[in-house]
């Protein structure tokens, strides 16, 4: 019996991301893997929809381009068949891009103030250290 678990983890050795957006496979690529039909792979982003073809035993083979993405891009690679070098070329491309590029991040800086409180000697009621008498009852430090 064919496994379709082992043809859907060897695909994402070759679909690291979308080859048409550039979106992380994890969670965006759709898999839809059948015995004996058409096997298919979509974009949740970009909704391009790939033909894929897996041979038992020996794994993804090729993949073609059934329809682009929504606003057109892939064009260049519609219903041109990529083999799984191809593939594994473009996609590990796009992923080491998106890796090189700089993140801007935002500097926070937080300070702490420590306020230490006293006791008043009389009324016993608790006050910041820097004032100069008790704000209960007016007594001085």
């Amino acid at each position: 019996m064919v496994d379709l678990q082992e043809f859907a983890i060897d695909l994402r050795n070759y679909f690291k991301c979308c080859p048409i957006c550039f979106a992380s496979a994890k969670g965006t690529l759709k898999v839809h893997l059948t015995l004996g039909e058409r096997d298919t792979l979509t974009c949740s982003i970009c909704e391009a929809k790939w033909h894929i073809y897996i041979v038992p035993f020996a794994g993804f083979q090729w993949a073609e381009l059934d329809s682009t993405a929504k606003n057109g891009r892939g064009q260049e690679l519609f219903n041109r068949r990529l083999d799984k070098k191809e593939i594994l070329s473009i996609t590990q491309n796009a992923s080491r891009d998106q890796n090189n590029q700089t993140v801007p991040t935002k500097e926070i800086i937080k300070e702490k103030e420590v306020i230490t409180r006293v006791r008043c000697p009389y009324c016993h009621g608790a006050y910041n250290e820097i004032l100069d008498k008790c704000p209960h009852c007016g007594a001085k430090a």
